[in-house]
């Protein structure tokens, strides 16, 4: 075999390695990516209301997006008072049969999440401790399976520990 002919072999593969990559990585790229957290949508000197908040930060949308927990990882995060009486709310959240139909690109979707309180009428344990393992599932609208697993934590919008001064009026 001539070299020219080897080097032209050679350059093919070359090629056709380039393009699979190339749509892999356009796949990859190209997809919803659903993410949850938990951020306190009111707060006060006593108590802050909880908000699990479900977001598409993915250039495609989502669709059939479920959340699911463990049930003792749940009632491990709960305070000690609520121990194995999960509320409602929190319980439909992960219910297998409750899920969020569609959720558009760069959308998001919320639920109340509970409580957390240093009065002794909280729904979870203290945030400092708080590490929930949940799975989101969901597709595409090619029907591509998409899952994985994140931790769960309280978090502020405005202050990542916990703490920030007021604005000044």
């Amino acid at each position: 075999m001539e070299p020219a002919t080897i080097i032209s072999i050679i350059a093919l593969g070359v090629s056709a390695l380039s393009a699979l990559f190339s749509i892999y990585f356009w796949r990859d790229a190209h997809r919803p990516l659903v993410t949850a957290r938990i951020v306190v949508a009111m707060s006060g000197n006593v108590a802050g209301a909880l908000v699990l908040l479900v977001e598409n930060n993915g250039n495609r949308p989502a669709k059939n997006i479920k959340l699911s927990v463990r049930e003792e990882d749940l009632i491990a995060m709960l305070a000690p008072e609520q121990h194995c009486i999960i509320p409602q709310e929190i319980r439909d959240v992960f219910d297998g049969r409750t899920l969020i139909p569609v959720l558009k690109s760069e959308g998001n979707v919320s639920n109340a999440f509970g409580l957390i309180s240093t009065s002794g009428n909280s729904t979870w344990i203290p945030a400092f401790k708080f590490d929930l393992p949940i799975s989101i599932s969901y597709q595409d609208f090619r029907s591509r399976n998409f899952s994985h697993n994140i931790n769960l934590r309280i978090a502020y919008d405005d202050a990542f520990a916990g703490a920030s001064w007021s604005s000044p009026p």
